[in-house]
């Protein structure tokens, strides 16, 4: 946690900022992501008057999540890398998988709904593996091609193996462990 968001009147939170196409092209560190993930302390009259939306599919895999626009220089750059935060959970809806959003441009600043800290490897996982969710959502297939009550009955059974809390923590160890064996992290 940075040093002053333990200090009374601040508050601690993550901000995922795109790359712009030169800091895109930079980027050797970890080709995984297409923003930079970094943790910020700011003052807490300002984070608590962010326009917040909570993200439900995070909700669902044990680590409950708010998301707000956060204003930076690069605003009008493509920040795709968030939009699965505002994926639909519910299998039994024919918007399950989707996002909310067509795009998102510029910075976001991610914080625990619960007033928990939050880590810049938990929301690298949590982008990583909300990523494979969306792969695996994808393979479903269409209403139209096998109807939609088989659709519905692929996606609850998806939604069972893929959005709890345990499917999530054992992918979160495995992630730690190939960065610690990769030497970017632990």
């Amino acid at each position: 946690m940075p040093a002053n968001a333990s200090r009374v009147g601040f508050a601690q939170g993550i901000i995922i900022a795109p790359y712009t196409a030169p800091q895109a092209a930079g980027n050797l560190h970890n080709d995984n992501f297409c923003c930079k993930i970094s943790a910020a302390s700011m003052p807490r009259s300002l984070f608590d008057a962010l326009p917040w939306t909570p993200s439900d599919v995070s909700a669902a895999l044990g680590l409950p999540v708010k998301v707000a626009v956060w204003p930076s220089p690069d605003n009008r750059v493509p920040n795709n890398a968030v939009l699965g935060l505002f994926m639909h959970v519910d299998p039994a809806h024919d918007k399950f998988g989707k996002v909310r959003y067509r795009s998102m441009d510029g910075a976001v600043v991610v914080a625990r709904i619960d007033g928990k800290e939050l880590g810049q490897k938990e929301v690298e996982g949590l982008l990583m593996y909300l990523g494979t969710l969306w792969h695996a959502i994808k393979e479903l297939p269409k209403a139209e091609d096998e109807g939609l009550a088989d659709r519905i009955g692929k996606a609850k059974g998806l939604a069972a193996r893929m959005l709890t809390p345990e499917a999530f923590g054992g992918f979160f160890e495995r992630y730690l462990g190939e960065q610690v064996e990769a030497g970017i992290g632990g």
